[in-house]
């Protein structure tokens, strides 16, 4: 995402009207590199059959990184600690 942010900043750059022509073309070059680097990791991300985001700029997502949801949390804590069947049979008994 910081990609798109920096592509954003350096277009609204480059149009503001009282900007020097080096730093116009500074912004520029700097608008055209994120863009590219945008675009590597979308195919990246393509090639590696990763998930995409649904916003833009449609980046790969690395879900194992991605905060988990509360109810799948307690669901795998619960599987992780559950008792044995036996245990549960004699408790009832």
């Amino acid at each position: 995402r910081n990609i798109l942010y920096t592509r954003r900043v350096a277009e609204d750059l480059m149009d503001t009207p009282k900007v020097s022509k080096q730093v116009k073309r500074f912004a520029a070059d700097v608008a055209h590199y994120a863009n590219d680097l945008e675009f590597f990791s979308r195919q990246l991300g393509i090639a590696l059959k990763m998930p995409v985001g649904v916003d833009p700029p449609y980046l790969p997502i690395d879900i194992m990184v991605a905060p988990l949801h509360p109810v799948a949390a307690v669901m795998f804590t619960a599987k992780r600690f559950q008792l044995p069947k036996d245990v549960v049979a004699r408790s009832h008994c």
